[in-house]
């Protein structure tokens, strides 16, 4: 669950398309120059390359994949379309290394678009048994990168296509850490639509069946992984460990979304703040290290967190918990936590310190926005807010806050965020560019 790939899968991978393997070559060279550098500067991507001569290299062999990979596409067939996702899935992985979140964006829509035709492909013409594996691999990880944008509440694809793409039935027994991930992922996915198209597509009677429906799913998967948990925690490793409770903290995350996208005001009620209490103790479980595991589901201290991962891990569930959980006392540990020495500097699409940053900022600009309304220094607040007296309540007002962002254009480290008290309207909003 904490490694960044599995190295089995990659070696399958090159021996499956070995007749077809050089732009994943290339890629992969291009990667490993970049990622012994990202080490060596200690994740500072202002100073990643070590020397020219390896800036060159890394260069050279991205441009040389890229090349290659539009050849490929060229070809139009399956097995040449398979080998431009290997490459394109390392494409987004260079990107976001660098910091470069809208290069990487571009790639996995461009990623999307290619599983979409190999779908479309694979109904008319039956995949090579050597590569069927490879397909569904790759469909697992863009999967994954689709499920960190979440977090942020970017949508960067159609999100009715999504489901499509995926699987998410949950099988009789979960055999490994693994499996138990790759069916969360898939109701992710799952609920990915869902949360995107409440308000707008989607009735408030239609929604309330498919919000009972997924949390129906959402209960079995747990139910099932607290069964396998128990039988085989004598077996685990640090590994699968680290696996469990990571799971616990995404699953927790994922009850949140669903239980609160039909009514946004189930955030501040008692239930989601010890939900989202939860998801700090296991985060803290993990940083902590303690000697001997604390943790319910595993006699063995968890593994330590990688310094980059390109998994989901810890950093996208803290930033959801601090900009949804309006706790003052939860919000400020929570900051504490994106700081802690410990924390991974990169876990795919999630910085660190810019989570820590843009996440702080968030909130002081949602509170300043409450104090502002609340002292009659706004003129346009949505009526449901206020009691009889024409006074503004800040419990209500903060059932209407809503933010959201807007990315620069290149590949700049600010973001601008928007922040507003009308979600339906989004009249009274407050701009502000955010950098690190």
């Amino acid at each position: 669950m904490s490694a960044s790939f599995d190295c089995d899968f990659w070696n399958t991978v090159v021996l499956q398309v070995s007749d077809t393997q050089a732009p994943v070559r290339s890629a992969i060279i291009a990667f490993s120059g970049l990622h012994e550098n990202f080490e060596k500067s200690h994740g500072n991507t202002d100073t990643i390359y070590h020397t020219d001569k390896d800036k060159v290299l890394v260069l050279q062999q991205y441009n040389k994949a890229v090349r290659q990979t539009a050849q490929r596409l060229d070809m139009k067939d399956p097995t040449s379309c398979r080998v431009a996702l290997i490459s394109c899935l390392l494409f987004v992985c260079l990107e976001l290394i660098q910091d470069n979140y809208t290069f990487s964006i571009n790639h996995l829509i461009g990623g999307l678009r290619m599983l979409q035709y190999c779908q479309k492909t694979a109904n008319s013409t039956p995949l090579l048994p050597s590569l069927s594996s490879v397909h569904e691999h790759l469909k697992q990880f863009f999967g994954r990168i689709v499920v960190q944008t979440m977090f942020m509440g970017d949508t960067h694809f159609d999100v009715r296509v999504i489901p499509k793409l995926y699987n998410s039935e949950t099988p009789a027994v979960f055999s490994t850490v693994t499996e138990a991930r790759d069916v969360l992922d898939g109701l992710f996915l799952a609920v990915y639509p869902f949360l995107h198209l409440t308000g707008r597509e989607l009735n408030y009677d239609s929604g309330k069946i498919y919000q009972l429906r997924l949390s129906t799913q959402l209960q079995a998967w747990y139910h099932l992984f607290q069964g396998f948990v128990a039988e085989n925690r004598q077996q685990f490793t640090p590994k699968d460990s680290t696996g469990v409770i990571l799971l616990e903290i995404h699953h927790v995350c994922l009850t949140i979304m669903v239980d609160t996208a039909l009514d946004t005001s189930l955030y501040f009620q008692s239930t989601p703040a010890s939900s989202f209490l939860r998801i700090i103790s296991l985060v803290e479980t993990l940083l902590n290290q303690p000697t001997k595991s604390t943790s319910i589901s595993s006699q063995a201290p968890p593994a330590k967190l990688p310094y980059y991962s390109f998994d989901l891990g810890v950093i996208g569930p803290l930033f959801y918990t601090a900009v949804k959980c309006w706790n003052s006392t939860i919000r400020t540990k929570v900051i504490s936590l994106l700081r802690h020495p410990e924390i991974p500097h990169r876990e795919g699409m999630w910085s660190a310190a810019m989570t820590a940053i843009v996440a702080q900022r968030i909130i002081d600009v949602q509170e300043e926005v409450i104090r502002g309304a609340t002292s009659g220094g706004s003129h346009d607040i949505d009526p449901s807010t206020q009691d009889g007296d024409g006074s503004v309540q800040p419990e209500n007002l903060k059932r209407k806050v809503w933010f959201d962002f807007v990315r620069p254009k290149k590949d700049a480290k600010q973001l601008k965020i928007v922040v507003g008290t009308q979600p339906e309207k989004r009249k009274e909003r407050r701009e502000e560019v955010v950098t690190w």
